[in-house]
């Protein structure tokens, strides 16, 4: 039950037990391992994102995308998936059309799906720092909205780090002179790169 906004409580309840459901897939398995506690403290982030249109999912050692964030893509506006242990994004990303801001730092994530930059244009807060990227597709160069866009702490091989410590305007129009290199011109004018940047733009 609800006792305010906000805030689930379950009276007497103190044992719930879920074995011999092989088919269940919410909570998520490595949720359930972790004891009752964490198993309500999602349920509660499920209830409350139909109110807030937030969806604060952190550190709960998720190893795959929660299906439930697609089952509230075309509500929430913000989604924050930090601190857990996943390895991808799903293409179907692109469904949650609404969200501003996306937070999935400090994962494992290796690459991001191209259809992020195509499809979720309204981003205005994303955070991808310390995973294990090494390329961003161009396609986030389309992220025109972008007001903080966060890279630190992964092994980045097209990314000088200088212009990772310069900020989000000087990444996406980084980002921009990529996509639009495919033509055969790489304009780095203005872009204060040194010969040590250039050498890691070339690599």
């Amino acid at each position: 039950g609800m006792s305010r906004p906000g805030e689930s409580v379950y009276g007497s309840l103190y044992d719930v037990r879920f074995d011999g459901n092989p088919q269940m897939w919410s909570p998520p398995p490595e949720v359930l391992a972790q004891g009752l506690p964490v198993v309500f403290r999602y349920l509660r982030a499920l209830f409350d994102a139909r109110v807030s249109r937030s969806l604060d999912l952190h550190d709960f050692a998720l190893q795959r995308f929660p299906p439930e964030c697609l089952e509230l893509g075309w509500w929430i506006t913000s989604l924050w998936l930090s601190y857990n242990d996943l390895e991808a994004l799903p293409i179907c990303i692109e469904e949650m059309t609404t969200l501003k801001t996306l937070h999935i730092h400090h994962n494992r994530i290796m690459r991001l799906p191209p259809t992020l930059g195509i499809s979720l244009t309204r981003l205005t807060d994303l955070d991808i720092a310390y995973n294990q990227m090494t390329r961003l597709p161009l396609e986030m160069a389309n992220l025109s909205n972008i007001q903080r866009f966060e890279l630190r702490g992964n092994p980045w091989e097209t990314i000088p780090e200088e212009l990772i410590e310069a900020g989000t305007v000087g990444i996406v129009r980084f980002l921009k002179n990529l996509r639009d290199s495919i033509h055969g011109v790489l304009d780095l004018i203005r872009m204060t790169l040194t010969s040590y940047g250039l050498t890691y733009v070339r690599r």
